[in-house]
């Protein structure tokens, strides 16, 4: 592989693996079945992730035979079609040549690639660089230009942070087990205000979204502002300091919260919890100030006399628990683990539900996705990350809304859905990734996705507007959910809509 393929080199160095790193990784992993286990599962997750670029490919025309493309699978995420192939074939790009390496000698053999040198000379064609790109069936915008999946040199640190932590095994951030009760006040003495973002952690670049997307939170004045997750590439300090810290609203410490996510946990959570969390923007996610913060949380507002009490809005961390390859499927629990962390999110909602609350008068926020992107089913793996079944058993039912991120669009589903569950759910992971127009929702029925983002961007080929969701919650306990657009018009694939409690 050339390595004009790969523009220039991520834009902080990448790891690069000592050879006594290198040992110790393959000694942990040695001594641990359940991770020599797992990393059949990570290399068979890579393949079938090159298996949903190749479909990709199919549906653009330029996948040529031989070989005949594979038959689809299920499982994998386009974001990661190419690290099979480049494992396999590093040419001399020296990241990936070290991250081959590593690849090798910890999980003891590389992903099989399905691509050719002709198809993948076929792909460069469409997405390198000064080329207009592709849009995967989700909205994944395929090209080369800063955050564009795959040819973005930065999506490079995140196999080799993930890798090293994960052999590493116990290097994880400490899991704070001591969530915050939360009451909402809003400027009004009648309703409160809350905008969510999601994976808005992109950072200010030339044509990128997020500064933009801020600044129209910023001129509605919400209450409080609630990102849902996804500070890129691996969510380091740096990156947490820059990408989130940096550009966030002034006038919002004490008033923001914010949820991990996959990537930030391929640092092991270490910027998450001790950079984002630490600062005082953030200070609503600790109980007091001698306390660590929490990545999980319940906020609540409305009058605790009517029927039901007031809602409950409860954020969760979806990422940390995850036995998924790449932490890409959401759990709040590890049911192998005997670390007491692993249950504490079922047991604080289990705690909740004995003080009084109902789950029709919840709303839940986390980054992952309980429902698949095109809302044909629940989201689920082998490794039993099972994230609407941890949650509503917990519950003891469906929460009235469901909120989230990690699918970079803006995504609307019937109630009830089509797998048959009732409950208001709402993707908001469209906060600054260049999204494009999704095909593959488009072709969706309504009972399975209502509606979606697909206003173009002006003077942006391929690009579909960014944009955030706000919340307006009554004492009487309406609550009335318009999406925006990054300009701070109001979003016109949907219009404003309107539920109530219990």
């Amino acid at each position: 592989m050339n390595t004009s393929v790969v523009p220039g080199y991520p834009p902080r160095p990448a790891r690069k693996f000592t050879e006594a790193e290198l040992v110790q990784m393959k000694a942990q992993a040695s001594s641990d079945p359940k991770l020599l286990a797992f990393f059949g599962f990570l290399n068979t997750y890579l393949e079938n992730s090159e298996n949903q670029l190749i479909q990709v490919m199919v549906h653009n025309g330029i996948w040529t035979s031989p070989p005949s493309p594979p038959s689809p699978v299920s499982s994998g995420d386009v974001e990661f079609g190419l690290l099979d192939y480049w494992l396999n074939n590093p040419g001399d790009n020296t990241v990936l040549k070290d991250l081959r390496k590593a690849w090798e000698f910890v999980v003891g053999s590389l992903p099989a690639s399905q691509f050719n040198a002709t198809n993948y000379q076929n792909l460069i064609n469409a997405v390198g660089p000064g080329k207009p790109g592709i849009v995967a069936s989700d909205g994944t915008l395929i090209g080369s230009a800063k955050m564009d999946a795959l040819l973005d040199p930065g999506w490079l640190l995140a196999p080799g942070e993930y890798l090293y932590h994960l052999a590493m095994d116990s290097y994880f951030s400490p899991f704070p087990q001591d969530p915050p009760t939360i009451t909402l006040t809003g400027a009004s003495s009648s309703q409160v205000t809350i905008a969510l973002t999601g994976d808005w952690g992109t950072g200010n670049y030339p044509t990128g979204p997020a500064a933009m997307v801020m600044q129209s939170i910023a001129a509605l004045k919400p209450d409080y502002i609630i990102h849902l997750g996804d500070v890129y590439y691996t969510g380091l300090a740096a990156e947490e300091q820059s990408n989130l810290l940096g550009l966030w609203a002034s006038g919002y410490a004490g008033k923001s919260l914010t949820l991990n996510s996959n990537h930030e946990m391929y640092d092991g959570g270490f910027g998450y919890f001790g950079t984002a969390l630490a600062n005082q923007i953030f200070s609503l996610q600790k109980q007091n100030s001698s306390q660590k913060p929490n990545s999980y949380f319940v906020l609540q507002y409305g009058n605790p006399k009517q029927s039901g009490g007031p809602w409950s809005i409860i954020g969760l961390d979806s990422a940390y628990w995850s036995t998924s390859p790449l932490v890409m499927v959401g759990s709040i629990q590890e049911n192998s683990s005997s670390e007491s962390g692993a249950s504490a999110q079922p047991k604080f909602l289990q705690s909740l539900v004995t003080n009084g609350l109902s789950p029709k008068n919840a709303i839940v926020l986390t980054h992952h996705n309980p429902l698949s992107t095109d809302g044909s089913v629940m989201v689920t793996d082998l490794l039993g990350n099972n994230l609407w079944t941890q949650v509503t058993s917990a519950l003891n039912g469906a929460p009235a809304a469901w909120y989230w991120g990690h699918i970079h669009n803006g995504i609307v589903y019937p109630n009830p859905t089509a797998t048959g569950n009732s409950f208001y759910g709402r993707c908001v992971g469209h906060g600054a990734i260049p999204t494009g127009n999704a095909w593959g929702l488009a072709a969706a029925p309504p009972s399975q996705v209502q509606c979606y983002d697909n206003t173009p961007l002006p003077g942006v080929p391929l690009r579909v507007m960014n944009g955030f969701a706000l919340l307006t919650i009554t004492t009487t306990g309406q609550v009335t959910e318009t999406f925006y657009q990054q300009d701070g018009k109001p979003a016109t694939w949907v219009k404003p809509f309107t539920y109530q409690l219990g």
